[in-house]
């Protein structure tokens, strides 16, 4: 078996599916939460010589996370910038492939939902007021992972991250991500 480190994926665009498992990790405990995403990414082309790309991208990001009869809910747009390295594998029966790679990432807060039940009453909480909470609407952060491409159209990737920023006071998000994706 041979490897090449031609490329074949820089230049295209992307759409891909994402599933996220993340924690809110507060000072002294954490919380799950889960999300859904739908992110469209292009790469383009660092140098002629080597299979070395830039991808940005941009997509819509659905959080949410309950406990018992408390629960979160929020909208963010994410912006990943990440630099990718191409390899293919040749003598497959199909076209197979992986790429590394590793960045920033940018989530921008626009709607979002807090509800807590005490006894028979509900109260709800608008997450990016000012008068009624601390989080913040853009956080910061790094993430690396791995994506496998098959038959140069199709891609399964896997991803972990963390915010340099504080979402709220105390409190950062870490995700792992699980996108399926088809290359256009």
């Amino acid at each position: 078996m041979s490897i090449a480190v031609q490329s074949w994926a820089g230049g295209k665009g992307s759409l891909a599916l994402e599933h996220t498992f993340g924690t809110y990790s507060y000072r002294y405990h954490h919380e799950r939460f889960k999300s859904l995403a739908l992110t469209y990414s292009k790469s383009y082309s660092l140098t002629s010589q080597h299979p070395l790309y830039l991808e940005c991208g941009a997509g819509a990001q659905y959080s949410f996370f309950s406990k018992g009869d408390d629960g979160r809910y929020y909208l963010s747009v994410k912006v990943p910038v990440n630099v990718v390295y191409n390899i293919k594998f040749r003598d497959l029966s199909f076209p197979f492939g992986i790429s590394p790679f590793a960045g920033l990432r940018w989530r921008v807060n626009i709607w979002g939902k807090e509800y807590e039940e005490y006894y028979d009453d509900v109260f709800r909480v608008n997450l990016f007021n000012r008068n009624e909470t601390d989080w913040k609407r853009l956080q910061m952060g790094w993430t690396v992972g791995m994506k496998a491409t098959f038959y140069h159209r199709f891609f399964v990737g896997l991803s972990y991250g963390s915010d340099f920023t504080e979402m709220a006071e105390h409190m950062r998000v870490r995700e792992t991500n699980l996108s399926l994706g088809v290359i256009f």
